[in-house]
């Protein structure tokens, strides 16, 4: 089991599919890609873990839509707290749950405001 891994939920609870699924890592390796889409009304998971001695995850996946690009961040490190946040279209809400302790799980909801 690595040092650290993040694994990344997206619920997409939209009218609308996200496409173009990237990711970029400052940190770590991707044990499972980015999904190219996430229709809407399905999730997507991926996730990220640590790749080297003493090392955590850090990372962005990014997605469009027809309202605009949207990104999320995660950063795993090897000693200090989990930090996450989010970019995107005003019209949709973007919450977080989970995302706790040195192998963890955090799950994206996006919703239309």
């Amino acid at each position: 089991m690595p040092a650290r891994s993040t694994q990344i939920n997206i619920e997409n609870h939209t009218s609308q599919d996200l496409h173009g699924g990237s990711g970029n890592l400052q940190h770590g390796i991707w044990a499972v890609n980015v999904p190219d889409t996430i229709a809407k009304g399905q999730s997507a998971s991926m996730r990220a873990e640590s790749d080297g001695v003493m090392s955590g995850d850090e990372g962005w996946v990014h997605y469009k839509s027809a309202a605009g690009d949207m990104t999320f961040h995660f950063d795993n490190p090897f000693v200090g707290d989990n930090s996450y946040d989010t970019s995107g279209p005003n019209h949709f809400s973007f919450s977080k749950s989970g995302g706790e302790g040195n192998n963890c799980i955090v799950t994206w909801t996006i919703t239309e405001k």
